[in-house]
C-alpha cells in the first residue's frame, strides 16, 4: 500500500509567502499551511532550497511539484515542471 506523505507547514517569513497575480490567471496564495490556486488548496510535503534565499522546489502531498523564485521583492517566478507552465507574478498581498 502506498501511503501519502504527511503535510508539513512552511515558515511564514519565506519570500514567496503571500498572494500573487500571475499573468492574469487565478490568484495564487502561498500560506504556511498550504498553497491555494483559485480555491483548490494543496498541502506541502517537502520544501527544497535550490538557490539559497532565492529559489525553492515545493512538493505537494499529492505529488505535484512547483518551483518558485522570489527575492523578497514584489515579483515571483512560478514554474511547474510537470505542465511546463511558467508565470511571472506580481505580489498583491503580503504573506
Amino acid at each position: 500500500m502506498i501511503v501519502p506523505p504527511e503535510p508539513v507547514e512552511l515558515e511564514a517569513g519565506l519570500p514567496f509567502m503571500g498572494s500573487w497575480d500571475c499573468d492574469g490567471m487565478a490568484r495564487m496564495t502561498f500560506r504556511p499551511d498550504g498553497y491555494d490556486q483559485g480555491g483548490v488548496v494543496l498541502t506541502y510535503a517537502q520544501l527544497e532550497e535550490i538557490v539559497p534565499g532565492r529559489m525553492w522546489g515545493i512538493v505537494m502531498t499529492d505529488g505535484y511539484v512547483v518551483t518558485v523564485e522570489a527575492d523578497g521583492s514584489d515579483w515571483l517566478t512560478w514554474h511547474s515542471p510537470q505542465s511546463g507552465d511558467t508565470f511571472r507574478c506580481r505580489r498583491i498581498e503580503e504573506g
